[in-house]
Protein backbone atom coordinates (compact mmCIF):
# COMPACT_ATOMS: atom_id res chain seq x y z
CA UNK A 1 0.00 0.00 0.00
CA UNK A 2 1.13 3.77 -1.08
CA UNK A 3 2.52 6.19 1.36
CA UNK A 4 0.32 9.04 0.95
CA UNK A 5 1.23 11.07 3.69
CA UNK A 6 3.29 13.57 2.38
CA UNK A 7 1.36 13.96 -1.01
CA UNK A 8 0.18 17.41 -2.37
CA UNK A 9 -3.12 17.95 -2.67
CA UNK A 10 -2.96 17.68 -6.71
CA UNK A 11 -1.25 14.51 -5.98
CA UNK A 12 -4.20 13.48 -4.20
CA UNK A 13 -6.67 14.28 -6.03
CA UNK A 14 -4.95 12.70 -9.12
CA UNK A 15 -5.12 9.46 -6.87
CA UNK A 16 -8.85 9.24 -6.11
CA UNK A 17 -9.64 10.89 -10.21
CA UNK A 18 -7.81 7.06 -10.82
CA UNK A 19 -9.35 5.37 -8.16
CA UNK A 20 -13.00 7.01 -9.24
CA UNK A 21 -12.66 5.67 -12.51
CA UNK A 22 -11.28 2.14 -11.89
CA UNK A 23 -14.06 1.45 -9.50
CA UNK A 24 -16.38 2.63 -12.06
CA UNK A 25 -15.11 0.69 -14.60
CA UNK A 26 -14.96 -2.16 -12.54
CA UNK A 27 -18.62 -1.42 -12.11
CA UNK A 28 -19.67 -1.25 -15.43
CA UNK A 29 -17.68 -4.75 -15.86
CA UNK A 30 -19.79 -6.59 -13.31
CA UNK A 31 -23.05 -4.90 -14.66
CA UNK A 32 -22.11 -6.04 -17.93
CA UNK A 33 -21.61 -9.22 -16.25
CA UNK A 34 -25.41 -9.41 -14.54
CA UNK A 35 -26.63 -8.64 -17.71
CA UNK A 36 -24.96 -11.01 -19.56
CA UNK A 37 -26.14 -13.54 -17.46
CA UNK A 38 -29.82 -12.28 -16.88
CA UNK A 39 -33.09 -13.49 -18.81
CA UNK A 40 -36.46 -12.56 -17.89
CA UNK A 41 -40.07 -13.04 -19.76
CA UNK A 42 -41.71 -9.74 -20.50
CA UNK A 43 -45.69 -9.16 -20.88
CA UNK A 44 -47.44 -6.75 -22.48
CA UNK A 45 -47.43 -4.50 -19.37
CA UNK A 46 -43.41 -3.87 -19.01
CA UNK A 47 -43.39 -6.00 -16.28
CA UNK A 48 -40.54 -8.32 -15.94
CA UNK A 49 -41.28 -12.01 -14.93
CA UNK A 50 -38.64 -12.58 -11.99
CA UNK A 51 -37.33 -13.26 -8.38
CA UNK A 52 -36.80 -9.80 -7.14
CA UNK A 53 -35.01 -11.09 -4.33
CA UNK A 54 -33.04 -14.19 -6.56
CA UNK A 55 -32.06 -10.74 -8.94
CA UNK A 56 -30.85 -8.51 -6.53
CA UNK A 57 -28.78 -10.45 -4.39
CA UNK A 58 -27.12 -11.58 -7.78
CA UNK A 59 -26.90 -8.12 -8.60
CA UNK A 60 -25.47 -7.05 -5.30
CA UNK A 61 -22.94 -10.21 -5.14
CA UNK A 62 -21.39 -8.46 -8.60
CA UNK A 63 -21.29 -5.14 -7.14
CA UNK A 64 -20.00 -6.15 -3.76
CA UNK A 65 -22.84 -4.44 -2.08
CA UNK A 66 -23.54 -5.77 1.07
CA UNK A 67 -26.99 -7.87 0.89
CA UNK A 68 -28.26 -9.34 3.99
CA UNK A 69 -31.45 -11.31 4.26
CA UNK A 70 -30.40 -13.83 6.78
CA UNK A 71 -33.88 -12.83 9.21
CA UNK A 72 -35.90 -11.79 6.78
CA UNK A 73 -36.54 -8.90 4.52
CA UNK A 74 -38.82 -7.28 2.36
CA UNK A 75 -39.06 -5.06 -0.89
CA UNK A 76 -41.23 -2.02 -1.80
CA UNK A 77 -41.67 -0.39 -4.99
CA UNK A 78 -41.86 3.04 -4.05
CA UNK A 79 -44.54 5.56 -5.97
CA UNK A 80 -44.09 8.94 -3.68
CA UNK A 81 -43.12 9.82 -0.55
CA UNK A 82 -45.65 11.67 2.43
CA UNK A 83 -43.14 13.54 4.41
CA UNK A 84 -45.87 14.27 7.00
CA UNK A 85 -44.51 11.13 8.22
CA UNK A 86 -40.58 10.63 9.25
CA UNK A 87 -41.02 6.74 9.05
CA UNK A 88 -41.34 4.12 6.75
CA UNK A 89 -44.69 5.15 6.44
CA UNK A 90 -43.28 8.10 4.39
CA UNK A 91 -42.18 5.62 1.63
CA UNK A 92 -45.82 5.44 -0.57
CA UNK A 93 -45.81 2.27 -2.62
CA UNK A 94 -46.76 -1.12 -2.41
CA UNK A 95 -44.91 -4.41 -1.12
CA UNK A 96 -43.57 -6.64 -3.23
CA UNK A 97 -43.01 -10.42 -3.10
CA UNK A 98 -39.85 -12.18 -2.97
CA UNK A 99 -41.13 -14.71 -5.09
CA UNK A 100 -41.29 -15.50 -8.91
CA UNK A 101 -44.10 -13.28 -10.19
CA UNK A 102 -44.39 -9.91 -12.59
CA UNK A 103 -42.47 -6.83 -11.29
CA UNK A 104 -42.67 -3.91 -12.57
CA UNK A 105 -40.06 -2.07 -13.14
CA UNK A 106 -39.26 1.71 -11.43
CA UNK A 107 -37.58 3.07 -8.01
CA UNK A 108 -37.60 -0.24 -4.74
CA UNK A 109 -36.93 -0.19 -1.51
CA UNK A 110 -35.28 -3.35 0.04
CA UNK A 111 -35.03 -4.15 4.01
CA UNK A 112 -32.38 -6.56 4.97
CA UNK A 113 -32.52 -7.98 8.26
CA UNK A 114 -28.74 -9.67 9.15
CA UNK A 115 -27.42 -10.37 12.98
CA UNK A 116 -28.37 -13.08 14.88
CA UNK A 117 -31.57 -13.78 16.06
CA UNK A 118 -31.41 -12.07 19.15
CA UNK A 119 -29.92 -8.74 17.81
CA UNK A 120 -30.80 -8.03 14.17
CA UNK A 121 -29.55 -5.65 12.11
CA UNK A 122 -31.55 -3.59 9.36
CA UNK A 123 -29.94 -2.50 6.16
CA UNK A 124 -32.08 -0.56 3.91
CA UNK A 125 -31.54 0.14 0.36
CA UNK A 126 -32.68 1.96 -2.86
CA UNK A 127 -32.38 0.93 -6.41
CA UNK A 128 -33.93 0.89 -9.75
CA UNK A 129 -34.98 -2.31 -11.59
CA UNK A 130 -35.23 -0.86 -15.13
CA UNK A 131 -36.97 -1.65 -18.32
CA UNK A 132 -34.20 -4.29 -19.24
CA UNK A 133 -33.78 -6.30 -15.97
CA UNK A 134 -30.95 -3.89 -15.46
CA UNK A 135 -30.68 -2.47 -11.91
CA UNK A 136 -29.03 0.68 -10.57
CA UNK A 137 -28.20 1.08 -6.96
CA UNK A 138 -28.78 4.51 -5.46
CA UNK A 139 -28.43 4.30 -1.97
CA UNK A 140 -26.64 1.32 -0.16
CA UNK A 141 -26.20 0.06 3.64
CA UNK A 142 -28.45 2.60 5.78
CA UNK A 143 -29.21 2.27 8.76
CA UNK A 144 -30.80 3.67 12.41
CA UNK A 145 -33.52 4.91 13.28
CA UNK A 146 -34.03 7.77 11.26
CA UNK A 147 -33.41 5.00 7.54
CA UNK A 148 -36.74 6.34 5.91
CA UNK A 149 -35.61 10.06 6.43
CA UNK A 150 -32.31 9.22 4.89
CA UNK A 151 -33.56 7.63 1.95
CA UNK A 152 -35.62 10.76 1.07
CA UNK A 153 -32.94 12.85 -1.13
CA UNK A 154 -32.27 9.55 -3.77
CA UNK A 155 -36.19 9.14 -3.82
CA UNK A 156 -36.81 12.84 -4.62
CA UNK A 157 -33.93 13.11 -7.37
CA UNK A 158 -35.15 10.04 -9.02
CA UNK A 159 -38.76 11.47 -9.46
CA UNK A 160 -37.44 14.53 -9.84
CA UNK A 161 -35.49 13.73 -12.80
CA UNK A 162 -38.39 11.56 -14.14
CA UNK A 163 -40.43 14.47 -14.60
CA UNK A 164 -37.44 16.27 -16.42
CA UNK A 165 -37.56 12.74 -19.30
Amino acid sequence: MKDITGLSIKELETLIAKATKRLSTLREKATTQFMDTFTAEMNDDGDLLLNIDEHYAKFCGMQQIYYQNYNGGWYKRITGLNKKRVDGYSLKGHFVDGQLHWVSPGLYVHCGIGGSRKHQNKYFSVFILHEDGNITSLVTEIEGRDWAVQLWPAIDAYFEGRTHE
